[in-house]
């Protein structure tokens, strides 16, 4: 990779795919399934400090002994779900293709539930790569796997998430966080997670990215 080239991460969840009505859904589908009776709302999600199924499970009352077993359940369901694309987003991957960044998707979803968006919305080819699940829970872990891949400096990095703990991976990590306002987390935490950035439409990617770019050159 070029000592210019820009690292793009994006949450999936919440930033990519409108999941949210389908989290809700699946969760008080699979709850009951496992014979535990849970009433699950929209305000269950978005005050969640970590997005996460297994979270949520905690949340609403899934005995901490069978977390895993209701995130198996929740990801078997997601694989299935017709997500929609939020508006403007397919703009801004060809957008970061087009100034040739490297775009990639940082996620607790499995890569089988991304991989089938991806496709049914034809922006395969736009996505360098998906981290998900596989490569483990932590979010700045997998930061650093694609710093390591694609050999882009910390500062030339951006991770996107609607949500507490993509921020903080982020700033654990160094990396500079874009705080997705139309994602899953109430605003009122996002905000005190203290985000470098905030986008209230996908189009304010690429202005972000755009000014600090040519600010980032000017000073190497």
């Amino acid at each position: 990779m070029g000592s210019e080239t820009i690292l793009v991460l994006f949450d999936f969840d919440g930033v990519l795919g409108n999941t949210l009505p389908f989290i809700i859904k699946n969760a008080q589908e699979y709850a009951t399934q496992m014979g535990i009776r849970v009433k699950v709302s929209e305000d269950d999600i978005k005050t969640l400090k970590k997005m996460e199924f297994e979270e949520l499970g905690l949340k609403i009352g899934i005995p901490k002994a069978r977390s895993k077993e209701f995130l198996k359940g929740m990801l078997e369901l997601a694989s299935k779900n017709e997500v929609d694309i939020f508006p403007g987003i397919v703009d801004v991957l060809d957008y970061l293709k087009n100034i040739g960044c490297v775009s990639c998707i940082n996620t607790g979803n499995s890569r089988t539930t991304v991989k089938r968006f991806l496709e049914r919305h034809g922006i395969s080819g736009k996505i360098s790569e998906i981290y998900d699940k596989e490569n483990g829970d932590s979010k700045e872990e997998k930061i650093n796997m694609a710093l390591s891949r694609y050999g882009i400096e910390k500062c030339r990095c951006y991770m996107i998430g609607d949500a507490i703990s993509d921020v903080e991976a982020a700033h654990r990590v160094g990396v500079k966080s874009i705080a997705a306002t139309w994602g899953n987390q109430d605003f009122k935490l996002l905000k005190g997670s203290r985000p470098d950035f905030f986008a209230s439409d996908p189009k304010d990617i690429i202005s972000i990215i755009n000014r600090n770019m040519n600010l980032t050159t000017a000073s190497t």
